[in-house]
């Protein structure tokens, strides 16, 4: 009955008692005959002959394993033949402890139970290799005693966690073995001892935690790969404070160069944020881990993350789905968005990631640099509109990264500005960014980077919906202090940041906005004036959205421009920005200027005063040469130009005064061009010479004196063009011949000039000259000393060594010879005599002589 109720209590129905019984009894047997057979070789295992203990454990084998046992006959032989093999740890020979190890693994894997065993199994393990010097001195046994171990831990399941003080002192020595595939066993240990025994393994392991710490930073990949998992297994089932400890080594695991522990490292990232208890304490630094998995170079890393996230995204809502059941139930989760759960996870913990990576952003490794913008990324990605609170730290932390020396690191910043646009508002960012721009002392480089970082905002934007803050943002732009900077990197941001600008502009562009993005652009040209491509292609776009060609464009916007330019123009200085805006509007604006010319030459009269710095002068006279040159598409569009005699009095002759100096006779040469510009441009009439010639020959006559060639030849051309144009003047009364004669002592010692094109021009001048004489009846009588001068230089320069300079002065003689026929044939036959060549001579004389 005893037996009965036995039974009954354990649930096992006496049938299988019985049955269980005999199968024993079965057991027995067989093993008694097999040990029978088998007794001298287990007394051999503590022969002195290692070939003896060799050969006695291959023997075992044979007879036991090899043949293949039933498990229950194996436990009973284990019992008998443990301590034996026991004891082989400590043998001297390597292979008889190899052999030893390896013949209880192969019967501890074959039997269902090994719990009778383990308090000799373990004990023997960890007095070799849980020593604080490790015993065994072999690597492959090492190997094969965690092999066993492992075993161990498998078999024993709960019970394993009796020994767990034992099997940790093992594991802390084996994870910082010198062999890798030591530690890659040893890892796989601590997940196994993990699994098999979590209740115990929370209080007992944390000596496991230095350990593991260690093989983290191991030099080979797959030894990583294995102390992730086991560091995975280990805050699972351990104490949660190890987390914190491994924080650091983890976050660098994050920039290793291997993609399989990356991926090992997110794994166990990911089943944290799942499962580890008390998760949410530390869901700052799983998020910082795992959202730098989201920015990971390989694609299926970049996939894993996200799911992961997600995953615990999804399984965060529906653990306080009360609390986010307003969100859910007004449009917050949207299949085009990331999960409501992720958003709101990152928007809780973003003030705590935010310093760390906004300090880490201006790391002196540019790794850490680029792996820090990265998460920035996807941080603001998750965040959206929730980061507006920390938008000013945000976008001062970007202005400096989109300038960083590392390209990717930029461009990433750059991203990150973009992303800001979507979703924030204009303004928000615009009262950050805008009063920034313009703080005084800012070095170039901020301001660069703050519209590196303005551009990107307005691309995230999208076109139409910046609305007011474009005009407020060009406005800033079109000041001096941002447009004005000469700088050649700061004027091609400002020609980019004017695309973003009309890129997120209405199709149709206002003049409220045009213009000051007009100024805007002519400001930045004025100081690359080799960024004319990139200048040209705004325009264009700029004249495309306000529906007109580009002429129209500048006529439109021409007139306000200059007249900002007037408030200031009598303070110019060579250094006043102002002055070169002037030059590029006037140099762009073609027949704009038409309609403005008053306005235009107010300012220039002003500007060329003697008072005035030299340096603006010469490049006013440059820029007033190439106006007046294309006068029909500039100054003179309309037919409104009329202030030939003013460029004359008020601009030209003050600046042609002889001064000492390189630039003043640069000041010369530069005005004579001008002047002769608008000699060819037909602007000076005979009524205009009226007006300034007394006043304009004395000049003349001091600057075919002048030390530049050049000032000499225009100054001849000039003498020419006036006696041509103003031959009436000169031969009115005894006034004007009186003009006239002053030019000849001039031009008679330009025919001795060292320049043969100086020469020539004189020679030009002298026919116009003697055709001046022919014009009316000239008093050779009362005149007769100037013309014997004049005769007795041109007929020296008749015999001169050049034909070409003899052929226009013969010229010059047969137009005069005419005039005063009598002085001619007298000068003719006194330097017959004296010329190498008296053939011009004689065709003078037979000029002059009466037929």
């Amino acid at each position: 009955m005893s037996d009965q109720g036995s039974a009954g209590v354990s649930g096992t129905p006496p049938e299988q008692s019985v049955a269980d019984g005999a199968a024993g009894a079965a057991a027995t047997s067989a093993a008694d005959e097999v040990l029978q057979g088998i007794r001298r070789d287990i007394n051999l295992l503590s022969d002195s002959s290692k070939m003896a203990r060799r050969r006695a454990l291959t023997t075992i084998r044979k007879n036991t394993l090899d043949a293949k046992l039933p498990a229950e006959t194996l436990v009973v032989i284990l019992e008998a033949i443990l301590k034996p093999l026991l004891k082989l740890f400590v043998d001297s020979v390597e292979k008889v402890r190899e052999l030893a190890v390896e013949l209880l693994i192969d019967f501890t894997s074959e039997i269902s139970k090994i719990d009778s065993s383990l308090p000799y199994l373990v004990p023997a393990i960890e007095s070799r290799m849980g020593q604080i010097e490790i015993e065994e001195p072999s690597e492959e046994v090492r190997l094969l005693q965690l092999n066993l171990c492992m075993v161990v831990i498998t078999k024993a399941e709960q019970n394993a966690g009796a020994y767990l003080d034992d099997l940790v002192r093992i594991l802390c020595r084996t994870v910082v073995d010198p062999y890798p595939e030591v530690i890659k066993m040893s890892c796989q240990c601590v997940c196994a001892l993990a699994k098999a025994s979590p209740e115990r393994f929370y209080g007992g392991t944390k000596t496991l935690g230095k350990p593991l710490l260690k093989a983290l930073g191991h030099q080979h990949s797959k030894v990583r790969v294995r102390a992730l998992e086991a560091v995975e297994a280990f805050c699972l089932a351990g104490d949660k404070e190890a987390l914190v400890e491994f924080m650091v080594t983890l976050a660098q695991k994050t920039m290793d160069p291997t993609p399989t522990v990356r991926r090992a490292l997110y794994t166990a990232v990911g089943h944290w944020m799942l499962a580890l208890p008390d998760r949410y304490s530390y869901w700052s630094r799983l998020l910082t881990l795992m959202l730098n998995g989201i920015c990971d170079d390989v694609p299926e890393i970049q996939e894993l993350c996200k799911d992961k996230f997600h995953a615990a995204g999804k399984q965060w809502e529906e653990e306080n789905h009360d609390e986010l059941k307003d969100m859910l139930d007004f449009g917050h989760s949207q299949p085009d968005r990331p999960p409501l759960g992720c958003r709101v996870l990152v928007d809780r913990e973003t003030g705590k990631i935010l310093p760390g990576l906004l300090k880490d952003i201006f790391d002196w490794t540019p790794a850490i640099r680029l792996q820090s913008a990265n998460l920035l990324f996807v941080l603001l990605t998750y965040g959206e509109k929730q980061v507006t609170i920390h938008l000013e730290k945000i976008l001062t932390a970007l202005f400096k990264a989109v300038r960083d020396e590392e390209a990717p690191v930029g461009k990433v910043a750059v991203h990150c500005a973009e992303v800001l646009g979507v979703h924030m508002e204009p303004a928000a960012w615009a009262d950050i960014v805008l009063p920034r721009l313009t703080t005084p002392g800012l070095s170039v480089s901020d301001q660069i980077g703050m519209l590196i970082v303005a551009g990107g905002l307005l691309r995230g934007s999208g076109q139409g919906k910046v609305g007011a803050t474009l005009e407020s943002l060009v406005n800033v732009t079109a000041s001096n202090v941002v447009s004005g900077v000469q700088n050649a990197e700061m004027v091609e941001e400002i020609f980019l940041l004017a695309k973003d600008v009309l890129g997120a502009a209405q199709l149709e562009v206002a003049d409220s906005l045009a213009y000051p993005l007009f100024t805007t652009l002519i400001n930045a040209r004025s100081n690359m004036p080799s960024a004319e491509e990139q200048f040209s292609e705004v325009i264009d776009m700029l004249a495309q959205r306000q529906s007109v060609d580009v002429p129209g464009l500048y006529a439109r916007h021409t007139p306000t421009l200059l007249d900002e330019l007037k408030k200031t123009h009598t303070e110019w200085t060579k250094h006043s920005f102002e002055r070169a805006v002037f030059s590029t509007i006037l140099s762009h604006a073609g027949a704009a200027l038409g309609d403005n010319v008053d306005v235009v030459m107010e300012i220039f009269c002003c500007n060329f005063h003697p008072d005035k710095d030299p340096e603006m002068r010469l490049s006013f006279f440059s820029l007033l040469a190439q106006l007046i040159a294309n006068s029909g598409n500039s100054l003179n569009a309309t037919g409104k130009f009329s202030y030939a005699a003013q460029v004359v009095a008020k601009i030209v002759l003050p600046n042609v005064v002889w001064q000492n100096g390189r630039v003043p006779s640069a000041l010369r040469t530069a005005a004579c061009m001008c002047l002769w510009a608008l000699f060819q441009a037909g602007f000076v009439t005979s009524d205009v010479l009226d007006a300034v010639v007394a006043a304009m020959l004395p000049h003349i006559v001091s600057l075919m004196d002048d030390d530049s060639e050049d000032t000499r030849l225009i100054a001849c051309r000039v003498a020419e063009y006036v006696l041509r144009t103003h031959r009436d003047g000169f031969t009115a009364d005894y006034a004007g011949y009186d003009k006239l004669h002053s030019l000849y002592p001039e031009l008679l010692k330009r025919l001795d000039d060292n320049s043969d094109p100086i020469r020539l021009a004189s020679l030009k001048a002298w026919l116009a000259y003697a055709e001046c004489m022919a014009a009316k009846a000239y008093d050779d009588v009362l005149y007769q000393a100037h013309v014997d001068t004049v005769l007795r230089g041109l007929f020296i320069h008749l015999d001169d060594p050049e034909e070409v300079v003899q052929d226009a002065v013969s010229r010059v003689l047969k137009t005069m010879a005419p005039t005063v026929p009598e002085i001619s044939r007298r000068h003719a036959i006194e330097s017959k005599g004296r010329h190498r060549n008296p053939a011009r001579c004689e065709e003078i004389e037979a000029l002059c002589t009466p037929k």
